[in-house]
């Protein structure tokens, strides 16, 4: 099977696009992803809070939908490649990339798109794409579990459906092996997270019409080290002190 990629000066052969965002020794990488890349909020009024900003730090989730910010060339490479898994799967699903909405009783929408649903069974599929090892249940990132309760719990309050399994899909790159994880989701879950997108999408609406910083409250501690507005943010400077 040919290697779809890039031509390697250094190498002198075809090499996957991951192997080439991960090298740093020459100056061929293409020009096109070579760059960072500038996302542009919308800022409009009142603002659509996506699943993905509900499930991430406050503050990180409002300097995105307030402000220009950068995604450099890993991160545009792994929403590459998580994109492309997502265009493969979309025809073997009874439901690919299917757009649902929850209302707040204030009135701000939270929308999602969810990858895959078998109808039949009732199983939600997240898809997941990872460069590690297999993951066990205990080791799942918190963010994974609580996009996918949250895309049930909109699926059980808006649409009537009441879903009997739900499973993260973790896509191994490279020689990782593709394995599920089940994900628990009940009536004192479903309430849970209800409460979660009602204060969450309320919270990001007021902060965003006020313009007015939220806290920063990442799920993951690991989350700041990463996050592209580190430099910006009081909690993190502050942390960084002590």
């Amino acid at each position: 099977m040919p290697v779809i990629g890039v031509d390697c000066d250094i190498r002198n052969e075809k090499v996957s696009f991951i192997e080439c965002s991960a090298c740093n020794k020459c100056n061929h990488f293409p020009s096109i992803l070579k760059k960072r890349f500038l996302f542009k909020s919308l800022r409009r009024l009142p603002p659509s809070i996506s699943v993905t900003s509900l499930v991430g730090c406050p503050k990180q989730a409002y300097f995105k939908l307030t402000k220009n910010y950068y995604m450099d060339r890993q991160g545009f490479i792994s929403m590459g490649v998580g994109s492309a898994v997502h265009e493969y799967l979309a025809p073997i699903s009874d439901i690919a990339e299917e757009r649902v909405l929850w209302t707040t009783p204030e009135g701000n929408e939270c929308i999602g798109y969810f990858d895959s649903i078998n109808i039949a069974n009732r199983i939600l599929y997240d898809i997941k794409t990872t460069t590690y090892g297999k993951i066990k249940r205990d080791e799942v990132g918190k963010k994974d579990v609580l996009q996918i309760q949250i895309y049930a719990a909109i699926l059980k309050q808006f649409y009537g459906l009441d879903l009997n399994a739900l499973k993260l899909v973790y896509i191994g790159l490279g020689d990782k092996d593709c394995h599920e994880v089940d994900v628990a989701f009940d009536n004192e879950i479903f309430n849970q997270v209800s409460s979660f997108i009602n204060e969450r999408t309320n919270l990001l609406v007021n902060s965003i019409k006020n313009k007015q910083e939220p806290e920063a409250k990442p799920l993951e501690e690991w989350e700041c080290e990463y996050c592209s507005f580190a430099d910006a943010c009081e909690e993190k400077i502050e942390k960084d002190k002590n």
